[in-house]
């Protein structure tokens, strides 16, 4: 049933509460008792913004700038001249705007351009605002694009912003404010409400998301004409953005609107895959500095956002000179014209990494802040295309194999480059394995400026550190290095020996079933051309059908190259084909998946092999996602090895514990299944291993032990393990609604657990 209700007044905050918060913001503690003069003002301001939180963090950091009696009078005499209805916080939020410096101003204004609740990145608004040439650098050591983070940041600390998580809002009344006080400049159309339109805008944008459900035939693209018709002249129009899929229609309108305004210098605006290629068309080469791309597709029933399929970068847009950012989103390929590189004022490309490797002589691009550089035996993409390119601030450099001497690399100058913060250095897996001594040489030659805050290095095979990370330590401003170093020389098998191990891919040799991710086939390396590989393999063959399929490939071999333990699947090379990826193992007589242990100590040895393989994953920063019965294989001498590691990661920053803990509920559910393969009825007395089985599988992933707990308790006798089991029973309180207090004894927790342990199995 639907209806109407009454209006539910949502109240502030309690005045205690209030003015708590208040004396948090104006005076920096909320448990400030100094001069009561301010005070005795301060609560005369609180008193007026009647509860508002975001009115208090407002004139609380206005306040806040100059804590003496004179600025505090001062405002509340400005106060108190404002005509304030009641519930009428505008006022008060614009005299908080009318102290900010006009720099500020200028750019909390430029965002009421956005619609309401827009998710803001600190990277995209400071590129839009140097655009505007708002952002003017003052020290000279910081870029204009760090100045810019400045702003973003004075602006959230008084109050006009708000960061959530990794993005930035506005509060509903600051867009409201920002829009009051933007009015002489920007206009924005909002659906089919269009209010009074002042002549000489210099900022424009056009939000359609209401009309994004509507097909073509039903947009109503002439009513939106007849508001843009209003909107003349437009020769000081400096920006024009579109929100909404169902503006693609405008697309017409947006380029009568674009030839007039000639001093156009920021273009948002989404396209269809097709008209990519015409808007340089209505475009003046000479002023703009913005550009960005959403790409949209027309499907049967709506249009949706999505990747770009068989486009291309137009290559009269080569002659934008003056373009400082390019963004076509991070997904879909774009080809690229050979003259890409003209663009030698741009700052940021924002695209797939396949548009950054397929640009030539990229090195002309010497304003460029991030690159993905892609090192090829071709002219135009040799490393020392980077000489030049000091303005870099994230680099990523891989297929470092095609450098060969130290010389070379050091024809990349890093370190010159003073403002490079992060730098991402990669050699294809296996590539290097034969020549260590190169690739440390290489290394050697790749020293970055001493300004360098974060390294990333993945695939290097040199037998030492480099001397500038070592003995000779330069970068002293480093803040965090990842190392993704091949552990093991991997063979790179070619497809012909692959053919000859499985006799041309014989059916013969499958082994099991086709996998989600490909097939698996005995192989025999009958010739033994390969010295670090054994006589019989296991080889995983992946079509190479799609990106997906080849991540899960490399985070494999990743995983697999940088752990070393006896129960953890030994990878002895792989291959990479046109048609296939594989993997060759060494190969094992079995899996658990239906397995059954002929007595406790072997079924003791399977759990304990599985643990300590975990334990031994977790150590080297890894994850595996998908622990399970056909994923834990036996060998010939019965010894337990983990593999399948396509679903691996390396644990995040964040929530490490938890993401092993996943691992760990999956090590418990794989216990229960096998007690229950060997005996369909069970209860702890008989086989006191399933226990913890329990503690593995608790919803909370802080109450499961680590794997390295569970290692240690499988080496000891079950009576020992029952007995920590008992305790932590008692403390954790796993089972809801069972009483523990009095259960001392393996017998004693049998009786009490049984009737629901065979419910939950």
């Amino acid at each position: 049933m639907i209806g109407t209700v009454n209006a539910f007044q949502i109240s502030g905050l309690d005045e205690k509460e209030f003015w708590q918060f208040f004396k948090a913001c104006a005076f920096g503690k909320e448990n400030y008792e100094g001069d009561p003069s301010l005070q005795s003002i301060g609560r005369q301001i609180a008193k007026a913004l009647k509860g508002c939180p975001l009115a208090a963090r407002s004139v609380g950091a206005l306040l806040n700038r100059n804590v003496s009696y004179e600025h505090w009078k001062t405002i509340r005499d400005k106060w108190k001249s404002l005509q304030i209805k009641d519930d009428d916080f505008i006022p008060i939020l614009k005299l908080s705007y009318d102290y900010l410096p006009s720099h500020l101003q200028r750019c909390f204004s430029y965002c009421s351009l956005f619609p309401e609740d827009h998710p803001f990145s600190a990277a995209t608004l400071v590129q839009v605002w140097i655009s505007q040439n708002f952002v003017q650098c003052e020290d000279i050591g910081k870029g204009l694009e760090e100045t810019g983070l400045q702003y973003l940041g004075s602006l959230v600390d008084l109050g006009f912003f708000q960061k959530v998580d990794r993005h930035y809002v506005m509060h509903d009344l600051m867009h409201d404010l920002a829009q009051q006080v933007s009015a002489k400049e920007c206009y924005t159309v909002r659906g089919l409400q269009s209010s009074t339109i002042r002549q000489g805008i210099r900022h424009l944008s056009i939000i359609t998301t209401g009309d994004d459900n509507d097909k073509n035939t039903n947009f109503p693209t002439e009513k939106y004409e007849e508001i843009l018709q209003k909107i003349r002249p437009l020769q000081k129009l400096r920006s024009l953005m579109l929100f909404g899929s169902s503006s693609v229609y405008l697309l017409k309108s947006i380029q009568t609107v674009c030839k007039e305004a000639k001093c156009l210098r920021l273009l948002r605006v989404c396209v269809l895959n097709t008209d990519i290629s015409a808007i340089h068309t209505f475009l003046n080469p000479h002023h703009l500095r913005y550009l960005e791309f959403i790409r949209v597709s027309e499907t049967k029933d709506m249009l949706v956002y999505g990747d770009y399929k068989d486009a291309a970068f137009p290559r009269a847009l080569t002659s934008f000179y003056h373009l400082q950012v390019l963004d076509v989103g991070f997904s879909g390929n774009i080809s690229v014209p050979a003259a890409m590189n003209n663009l030698v004022k741009l700052r940021h490309l924002i695209a797939d990494a396949k548009v950054h490797f397929s640009i030539g002589g990229v090195g002309n691009m010497i304003s460029l802040q991030k690159l993905k550089f892609k090192v090829q035996n071709i002219s135009g993409f040799d490393i020392r295309q980077l000489q030049s390119m000091n303005k870099l601030v994230t680099l990523v450099i891989s297929h470092l194999e095609n450098v060969k001497t130290k010389d070379e690399a050091n024809g990349a100058r890093l370190i010159d480059k003073e403002y490079l913060k992060k730098l991402f250095l990669s050699w294809s897996v296996g590539c290097m394995s034969l020549e260590p001594e190169r690739t440390k040489d290489v290394l050697e030659g790749l020293q970055p400026h001493h300004n360098l805050k974060a390294l990333c290095i993945a695939g290097y095979t040199g037998p030492t550190s480099p001397t500038w990370l070592s003995s000779n330590l330069s970068v002293t401003s480093l803040q965090t290095i990842h190392l993704e170093l091949t552990m093991m020389e991997l063979i790179n098998f070619s497809d012909e020996d692959l053919h000859k191990f499985t006799k041309g891919f014989s059916e013969k040799r499958l082994l099991g079933k086709p996998g989600a991710f490909g097939q698996v086939y005995k192989g025999r390396n009958k010739g033994n051309n390969y010295a670090n590989c054994p006589r019989k393999v296991a080889i995983k063959i992946s079509e190479r059908k799609d990106e997906y399929v080849r991540i899960m490939w490399k985070q494999e071999i990743n995983a697999l190259s940088s752990i070393s333990h006896a129960n953890v699947i030994n990878l002895v090379g792989f291959a990479d084909t046109e048609e296939y990826y594989a993997l060759v193992y060494e190969r094992a007589k079995q899996d658990l998946e239906g397995f059954r242990a002929s007595n406790k100590g072997e079924l003791d040895a399977i759990l304990l092999g599985v643990a300590s393989g975990l334990e031994a994953i977790h150590s080297a920063g890894f994850v595996h996602w998908d622990i399970q019965l056909r994923n834990i294989l036996l060998m010939k001498d019965n010894t337990v090895k983990i593999v399948d590691f396509g679903l691996a990661t390396r644990k995040g920053e964040k929530m490490k514990s938890a993401q092993e803990k996943f691992d760990v509920f999956c090590f418990g559910n794989l216990i229960r299944e096998l007690v229950l393969l060997e005996r369909k009825e069970w209860s702890p007395t008989k086989c006191p291993r399933i226990l913890l089985a329990d503690i593995c599988i608790v919803n909370n992933p802080d109450d499961r032990p680590s794997m390295a707990t569970l290692v240690s308790k499988l080496k000891v006798p079950c009576s020992a393990m029952v007995n920590w089991l008992l305790k932590l029973e008692k403390c954790a309180c796993i089972y809801n609604n069972i009483e523990l207090e009095n259960v001392d004894t393996i017998e004693e927790y049998d009786v009490v657990l049984y009737a629901q342990h065979t419910t939950r199995v």
